[in-house]
């Protein structure tokens, strides 16, 4: 096992969250544009006898959550310190879809995010590319566990991001020029 700084261990950690986040976000980013999800946003707690909850959908709040996770790891990588409010309401206004933002700007924000994700991984070694696939690959295998153990149980079981399941390690490295 390799051995890194404490930075590399940092950009490992900061690869790792927002490619993970990434993949929960893309395919229901869009669904923050929803005027009403960021109303039940900003509410907060009740108003009005209206939760949060009861005016966002499960995409939303899904959308929302994997939103968060990749901008609190770009800042972290990007200031080093604790994050701010206005810092994660600038970067989500960057990066994450907006009620109103066009298709031309949902897509240079997609881009962005892929963007940010590789400017981090451009500065790592691919013994640290390599811990960030086994990093991916052992959280898959332990929600896989868990759903298994839960689906025994009567549970549903969620389905790991497609890059880790259809991709090995060294194809994931020779697909980013790496190997």
């Amino acid at each position: 096992t390799a051995k890194f700084t404490e930075g590399q261990s940092k950009d490992n950690v900061y690869a790792t969250r927002a490619e993970g986040a990434l993949a929960k976000l893309e395919p229901v980013a869009d669904a923050l544009t929803s005027r009403t999800g960021k109303v039940g946003e900003a509410l907060g707690g009740v108003t009005l006898g209206l939760s949060r909850e009861m005016m966002q959908t499960d995409e939303f709040q899904v959308a929302k959550n994997a939103g968060d996770e990749f901008l609190q790891a770009i800042l972290r990588k990007d200031t080093g310190a604790a994050i701010t409010t206005d810092e994660q309401a600038l970067y989500g206004v960057t990066y994450l879809p907006q009620p109103g933002d066009g298709e031309a700007v949902l897509t240079a924000k997609r881009e962005a995010r892929a963007r940010a994700l590789e400017a981090i991984r451009a500065g790592m070694n691919v013994q640290q590319l390599e811990a960030v696939a086994r990093a991916d690959q052992a959280a898959i295998a332990r929600l896989a566990a868990q759903d298994r153990a839960g689906a025994s149980q009567g549970a549903t079981t969620a389905q790991p991001p497609a890059r880790a399941t259809e991709m090995s390690d060294d194809e994931y490295l020779k697909s980013l020029g790496l190997e």
